[in-house]
């Protein structure tokens, strides 16, 4: 302890002053850990469950956003297999309507064809009918002239040649 005493007196410090300076510096301690420390301790607590908080939130809300992130794929794959589905039906209706019209047109043309071949039919019945009144007003015309004179083989031939050329000239 002597040596503690005459350290102390080499650098001027009094026990008592030293005694009464720890006390004091005790109760500032004391004092500043019980009305700033604590508070500020106190608000930094706070400020960690704050921050703990919207770090908690934020991660659920990025859950969220992630879960509708996936649903709105799902919808988008959905609405293009369902547009997918949509043109390919409208393909086979626009394949059907054109078969439909093709086939419609294949049958408007055969019964074009079958109106065109009774037409001919009918003109070739006429013309044959023509015919048959034109060859036997001819034979009628032949009979009389025959009757008109009576030929000989050279005038016959000359008859039927002129009778020809008067048919092919009408």
């Amino acid at each position: 302890m002597d040596v503690l005493q005459g350290l102390l007196d080499q650098l001027n410090i009094k026990g008592n002053e030293l005694l009464i300076q720890a006390i004091g510096f005790i109760i500032l301690a004391f004092l500043l850990t019980k009305f700033l420390l604590r508070p500020i301790n106190n608000v930094l607590e706070e400020r960690t469950s704050t921050i703990k908080s919207d770090l908690e939130d934020a991660e659920k809300k990025k859950q969220e956003m992630m879960e509708m992130r996936e649903e709105y794929e799902r919808r988008i794959a959905n609405i293009e297999a369902e547009a997918r589905e949509r043109i390919q039906e409208a393909v086979k209706v626009a394949q059907e309507a054109r078969d439909k019209m093709l086939e419609d047109a294949r049958q408007q043309a055969e019964r074009m064809l079958e109106r065109g071949r009774e037409e001919i039919e009918r003109e070739q019945q006429k013309a044959i009918v023509e015919m048959r009144d034109q060859v036997a007003d001819l034979a009628v015309e032949i009979a009389g002239r025959i009757i008109e004179r009576s030929l000989d083989d050279a005038a016959h031939r000359t008859l039927i040649d002129d009778m020809l050329n008067d048919v092919a000239l009408n």
